[in-house]
């Protein structure tokens, strides 16, 4: 009696999975395709003065926006995003003047190689990052609050890209 129940919800389960995919929705991890207009890239570069400033937080850029934008890959499209410098703006001071939390932003602006630049417009990541009393846990914080930032910037910045009304 329960392997059978076991069996019609599994049955129903793999049955709905494709339709609901085929209904326009996308899973997570899923990229950009041709059926949802998404640009694909034979490669793409995450450059600028951000990148040469926070190696790490360009690496995770280009990484997510892989993962992003995924699917198969067109030869000799290369997108280059260019990543600013990360800023870290005061925000909350407590009663004796001491700045507690910042607001940590990422810029990047992509560009097409070989295509006419300024095409597409500059995208930001922000996060909320709290001065905590050590300070392992403020350098942890302020990490976790840049990578939410770059984590946001590959989210914008692949809508941008994927959209179907995207410039060429």
């Amino acid at each position: 009696m329960i392997a059978k129940r076991l069996l019609l919800i599994l049955g129903l389960l793999f049955t709905a999975l494709p339709l609901v995919s085929g209904c326009g929705y996308r899973f997570p991890g899923e990229g950009g395709t041709a059926a949802t207009g998404g640009g694909t890239y034979s490669s793409i570069r995450v450059t600028g003065e951000g990148a040469k400033l926070h190696p790490a937080l360009a690496h995770r850029l280009q990484r997510e926006l892989i993962r992003r934008l995924g699917g198969s890959l067109d030869e000799g499209r290369i997108l280059r995003v260019e990543m600013e410098p990360v800023n870290r703006a005061g925000r909350l001071e407590n009663s004796s003047g001491k700045i507690r939390q910042y607001q940590i932003s990422v810029r990047a602006k992509p560009f097409q190689e070989k295509a006419e630049p300024g095409k597409w417009p500059s995208m930001e990541g922000r996060a909320t990052c709290y001065e905590m009393d050590t300070i392992q846990a403020s350098l942890s914080a302020r990490q976790q609050a840049e990578q939410d930032a770059v984590d946001q910037l590959a989210d914008s910045l692949a809508a941008l890209l994927a959209s179907p009304e995207r410039p060429e």
